[in-house]
């Protein structure tokens, strides 16, 4: 029996060295108590009972959502408890043992930094566009940035059935690149707005609706967003919003809606004259258990307009050669419903 747990022991260490799929390691569990009944190393019994506890372990395992219920959330509460911002990320990189090689050997500390990307060339679409887009860097500020606004500058990853370009992220990158040549300030705005800001989000993780609204007035210039390009990484920062938020029950468009309510004061933010959108994370609480059992809910990203939201919008000063200000953004008590 000894001989027997020793070979499972062995067999993990050899995995764990060598970092193998844990589907590697369950193959070889899975055969050893053959393999030690037909020695005669151990008896049927406990065969039958060993293997029975490793096909247990092989399952939660290899299937993600039975591995995250089982054994990524146990962890991730008991080192939440102790070091809360970095153990955050845990659940992300359970992601079937690390999505790609190169993420796997970054977390492990062994990035290949020399490898080599395949090479595609831009479309010529893009390189258009990029030709366009040069051509009228003697405009002043103001000229420029309607400019850009009227050709669907923010609208560079945003599908041609919303009316946007629908460039794929290699035209995109060489779009910013080209930019960057000339005006490397202009080109990192304009990354930022096409992949992180609230025109991404929607584009990535909209509802229907919300797309439908948004992107074709993105597209066309009708509604430009806000950028507050240091949230995420005070986010990340802190763990956790410092915007609070309830859920309530409160009429909506004349219909009993479930939705947020959230005060916020003083976020600071870049945008122009005709910006509106952008989005908060949001530290939720149902006080009043609307939405299950739960007090704390976690965070949320709400979608905020400025056009119909009660929002108060403080203009600043001018920053990047004229073609941004500062905003305050300021609200009280405003209602945000469930999507």
């Amino acid at each position: 029996m000894f001989i027997y747990f020793f070979c499972l022991f062995l067999i993990l260490i050899i995995h764990l060295y060598y970092r193998l799929p844990f589907w590697m390691l369950s193959i070889f569990w899975f055969f050893t108590p053959f393999i030690c009944y037909k020695l005669k190393l151990i008896t049927n019994t406990q065969g039958i009972i060993t293997l029975f506890l490793i096909l247990n372990v092989i399952i939660i395992g290899n299937f993600s959502h039975l591995r995250r219920l089982f054994f990524t959330l146990p962890f991730l509460s008991v080192f939440n408890s102790k070091d809360r911002i970095n153990w955050q990320r845990f659940k992300n990189i359970d992601d079937d043992w690390l999505v790609t090689d190169f993420e796997k050997a970054l977390y492990n500390g062994q990035p290949n930094f020399n490898v080599q990307i395949p090479e595609s060339s831009p479309s010529q679409a893009a390189q258009n566009f990029l030709n366009r887009i040069g051509q009228k860097t003697d405009l002043s500020p103001e000229r420029y940035r309607r400019f850009l606004s009227d050709h669907g500058i923010a609208a560079l990853a945003i599908s041609k059935k919303h009316d946007g370009h629908g460039f794929n992220r290699r035209d995109v990158a060489h779009i910013i690149n080209g930019i960057s040549q000339y005006n490397p300030l202009l080109a990192a705005l304009i990354g930022i707005i096409n992949t992180e800001s609230v025109i991404s989000l929607i584009n990535r993780n909209g509802t229907p609706p919300q797309r439908e609204e948004y992107l074709p007035a993105f597209s066309k210039g009708d509604k430009q967003p806000f950028l507050n390009t240091t949230f995420l990484y005070e986010l990340l920062e802190n763990g956790r919003s410092s915007i609070e938020g309830r859920i309530e029950t409160d009429l909506y468009n004349d219909q009993e809606t479930i939705g947020i309510r959230l005060s916020f004061s003083d976020i600071i933010m870049l945008g122009t004259n005709r910006s509106s959108v952008f989005y908060l994370a949001v530290n939720l609480s149902d006080f009043t258990n609307e939405l299950g059992n739960h007090t704390h809910l976690g965070t949320a990203l709400c979608l905020l307009d400025s056009a119909h939201d009660d929002i108060q919008v403080i203009p600043g000063n001018e920053v990047y050669k004229g073609l941004f200000k500062y905003y305050r953004c300021s609200a009280k008590d405003i209602f945000i419903p469930l999507s």
